[in-house]
């Protein structure tokens, strides 16, 4: 049987609390610890399936809601007043240092999504010597417009305040994503190929929502950070590293953005680099029609790691 625990915790900010989830098979013995990081404008509640999957694995599986994000939320799509990214990494932080006390000899993995695996990029930079292997769900590469999105943004806070919300700027940074869909179910297609996955992320109020100008200053700000040269050469080149996407994500250009990621860590090094994109799959390939291929997929990759 599967237990959920769910608990409140202050966020590192001191702005507001931050909701944890933690999942385990109540009996047998655990083989490792994974912590998932979700991606923007979405909640935990929408990973409890592949928790669950993991969980009765064997793994013990945990997760909090970004700051910004969630039912507990002060405010939607909002982390800080400034560099609020860096809070949510020291959130992350906070809840593995919390679940790992009481399993201190497993093995420790990182699992990010979009949002969740630039800000598993930024972790590992600062505390990659924790983990045993990193998976890196939906990421993207290097992006020419972004400076143009830290300038607009910087302006809509100075002009607006840095709470307001963001349209045009996510006009901007998702306007174009349905574009290769042929009839797409909703404005949210390029998410899963499922449609009711899509007509349920848009259905629900705490999925999909704009982000503030202050949190896209801090979304574009950190996209830049991760795919400097420097950003590479920081990453430890002994930490297993699975990059995965769906090779019709246009956040990862079509697979074009987790080939540069995947070519740029494996110039400086990085020894177990593994990446796969799946022919035909989106951005969610936890949602996808092919998901418990993708289930197994990283099963075997952290299994053959936990060992």
């Amino acid at each position: 049987m599967i237990k959920n625990k769910q608990w409140m915790r202050a966020a590192s900010s001191g702005r507001e609390d931050i909701f944890s989830q933690l999942w385990v098979e109540d009996s047998g013995s655990p083989r490792a610890v994974i912590q998932l990081a979700h991606g923007m404008a979405e909640h935990s509640a929408r990973y409890d399936e592949f928790a669950r999957f993991l969980a009765a694995h064997g793994f013990i599986v945990c997760m909090n809601e970004h700051a910004g994000h969630g039912s507990h939320a002060e405010t939607l799509g909002y982390f800080a007043e400034k560099n609020g990214l860096d809070y949510v990494v020291s959130d992350m932080k906070a809840l593995m240092d919390e679940v790992t006390a009481d399993y201190p000899s497993l093995p420790v993995f990182l699992f990010g999504h979009s949002m969740g695996s630039f800000l598993s990029r930024k972790y590992i930079t600062l505390y990659g010597d924790t983990l045993t292997g990193c998976i890196l769900s939906g990421t993207a590469g290097s992006n020419p417009a972004l400076g143009l999105g830290i300038l607009l943004s910087s302006l809509q806070k100075k002009i607006k305040g840095p709470k307001s919300v963001g349209k045009f700027l996510s006009m901007m940074a998702f306007g174009s994503y349905t574009k290769k869909i042929k009839d797409p179910v909703n404005l949210c297609a390029w998410l899963s190929s499922v449609d009711d996955i899509c007509i349920r992320y848009k259905e629900d109020d705490l999925c999909g929502f704009c982000f503030t100008a202050s949190g896209y200053h801090d979304l574009f700000t950190l996209l830049r950070e991760i795919n400097r040269k420097n950003w590479f050469a920081k990453v430890s080149t002994a930490l297993p590293v699975y990059l995965m996407s769906g090779a019709a994500d246009p956040v990862g250009a079509y697979g074009k953005g987790v080939t540069q990621v995947y070519e740029r860590l494996k110039d400086v090094g990085v020894s177990d680099l593994t990446m796969k994109l799946y022919p035909g799959g989106r951005h969610e390939m936890l949602n996808e029609a092919n998901k418990y291929e993708v289930y197994e997929d990283i099963l075997a990759w952290l299994e053959s790691r936990a060992s």
